[in-house]
This record gives structure tokens, C-alpha cells and sequence, in this order.
């Protein structure tokens, strides 16, 4: 029997790789439900998970969980989670769009054993323009210890980024192959779909995936969420710094009531919308960023057209 507060609609993602983009735009179709936080990343939580991503840390050897706008560790419990998907229960789809989903050794695997009827679509993004964005990101958030793009890449492969979120480990998350067979393995060609953003990005490029969820188009074109800007500015920097202070955010939520969270996070949502605002895009990776890089992932993306069975030369130009 088919639990109605469960999602039926898995989007495996990784950061920055427009999780939040395709479920914002998928979100506003009458018979898609997302839950207000999008991302619960309940099934990178779970006690059988290899690795937890509630137990990793970060750059500040904090949990992730203290650095988060929002609090993963609220949907550890299974009956959290469902009562999250309650108000679209009597809806078609009801989408879990995690970020950790994808790099998670175990979160696809037990999402299909606790949810056997989902679906599941996952988004690959150019794995150079994905790195460097989720390492601008980052910097953007001033959550980014290292200088230079190069320097994150350089601690990553001496290993001391191990242990740490998926979102600081740049290079590894853009490694697809590897978690694109974790896919194959338990879920089968019907029940999942995959697709690159660039050939989601503009009209037309969603039909592939209402087609795949038997819905009418729309909304033609991707809804752009969540995208990365450094803020411009001594001031607005200042802003930025206490908008994303860890430890600020420990201690109010601390003191808070829980009632009073989610009001407090639309407020600092909008804060961090004009601190932002105006601010510079990261653009494309640098030539430089690139070559350093190319040795793993030019033979990951060899890997990655293998398992596909497709040509990914749009990522090699």
C-alpha cells in the first residue's frame, strides 16, 4: 500500500548542481507538492548510512548541521519526515530534492527500499562549472577556508578535507560515474531519468521530464534558485559575515522557541537577499581552474559515457 506522506519523487542532487532550481520550477505545477524546506536530507541521515551526514563536519570542525539556515537533524525521526509531506498527500508527487543525496554511499539505496514506488531524477551539471561554483559558493557564504580555488583542490587530494561535508569536497562531488551506478544498481530504467542541465536550461528543455512524470508542461523554462553571488561591498560583506556566523546561529536557536524558527529563517532570507543583491556572479570556471582539475574528471566523464551510453563532449568543449 502507497504511503501518502512519503515522496513518491526522488531528486538525487548535489550542490550546485540546480536541485533547488529544477524543484522550484517543478513546484509550481498544481499536481507537484515540495515541502517548504526542499532538502531534509532524510535519507543521508539514517542510522544504517555508512556515512551520516548529521556526523560530518565542517571547515570550522563544527556538524553540518550548525552551519545549515535550516535543521537536518529535525528530520532524523521517519515520523518528522512524513508529517513534513502531510499537506501534499493528495497530491500526484511529492518531491524530496536533497543536495547530499547523490555522493551519499547509502541515500538513494534506502530511499528506494523505504519509498519501492518512487521515482527518481537527477540532474548533472558540467562537473568543472559545478566545482568551481560550489567552491564561489562557499566563499560566497564565507564559509570557504581556502584562498584559492586551487589550494581547495590541493587539500582535498592530500586527504584533509576528508570527513567533511560533501559541499567542501569540490573535485570528489563532481565525480559522477560513481553515483551514477549507485542509481543503476536499485533503481530500475523505468522508475529513473537522467538528465544534464544544460539541456534542461531554456524552453522546451523540461519536456523530457513532465513527460516522465505523465504531467502537462507547465512551465516551459527553469526557474533559476538559489544561485551563487559574492557581495559587493565592505558593508554588505560585514552583512554577509553575520548573516552565515555559525555560532550566531547556534545561539539563537538555542534561546528560541522552535515555534519562533521557521519565522526567524524568512526574515534572515530576506536580509540575505539585499546583502546579496547586486552582488558579482562567479561566472565560469577559470582556463587555469579547468586544467587542474581535467585528470579526473576527463576520465570520470570517460566512465560517466559508458554508463550512459551517451556522448558528453558538451562537457569536454
Amino acid at each position: 500500500m502507497t504511503n501518502n506522506r512519503l515522496p513518491n519523487l526522488i531528486i538525487p542532487g548535489v550542490m550546485k548542481g540546480s536541485t533547488t532550481s529544477l524543484a522550484a520550477t517543478l513546484g509550481k505545477h498544481p499536481d507537484v507538492f515540495v515541502i517548504p524546506m526542499k532538502e531534509p536530507m532524510f535519507f543521508a541521515q539514517r542510522p544504517e548510512s555508512r556515512e551520516k551526514l548529521n556526523e560530518m563536519l565542517s571547515p570550522d570542525a563544527s556538524s553540518y548541521d550548525s552551519v545549515t539556515a535550516h535543521k537536518t537533524n529535525d528530520y532524523l525521526e521517519k515520523e518528522v519526515f512524513q508529517t513534513a509531506f502531510a499537506p501534499g498527500e493528495d497530491t500526484r508527487w511529492r518531491v524530496d530534492a536533497s543536495t547530499m543525496y547523490m555522493p551519499s554511499p547509502d541515500a538513494v539505496r534506502l530511499a528506494r527500499e523505504m519509498v519501492p514506488d518512487a521515482k527518481f531524477i537527477a540532474v548533472l551539471r558540467n562537473p568543472y562549472n559545478r566545482a568551481y561554483s560550489a567552491y564561489r559558493y562557499q566563499q560566497s557564504r564565507l564559509r570557504e577556508p581556502a584562498p584559492t580555488f586551487a589550494d581547495a583542490i590541493r587539500e582535498e587530494r592530500e586527504g584533509k578535507r576528508d570527513g567533511w561535508v560533501y559541499g567542501w569536497r569540490h573535485l570528489s562531488t563532481s565525480l559522477y560515474a560513481e553515483q551514477i551506478e549507485r542509481l543503476f544498481e536499485v533503481v530500475p530504467e523505468e522508475d529513473r531519468l537522467v538528465v544534464l542541465m544544460e539541456e534542461i536550461v531554456g524552453a522546451g528543455g523540461l519536456e523530457p521530464i513532465y513527460d516522465f512524470l505523465g504531467l502537462d508542461a507547465h512551465r516551459i523554462d527553469l526557474e533559476f534558485e538559489n544561485e551563487t553571488v559574492l557581495p559587493r561591498g565592505r558593508l554588505k560583506t560585514l552583512g554577509a559575515k553575520l548573516l552565515n556566523d555559525a555560532r550566531i546561529g547556534r545561539a539563537i536557536r538555542s534561546v528560541l522557541p522552535q515555534s519562533a524558527i521557521a519565522p526567524l529563517r524568512k526574515v534572515i532570507g530576506k536580509l540575505r537577499g539585499q546583502v546579496y543583491k547586486g552582488g558579482e556572479k562567479p561566472g565560469k570556471i577559470p582556463a587555469e581552474d579547468r586544467a587542474l582539475i581535467a585528470p579526473e574528471i576527463e576520465a570520470d566523464i570517460d566512465r560517466l559515457e559508458k554508463i550512459l551510453g551517451r556522448d558528453l563532449s558538451v562537457w569536454r568543449a
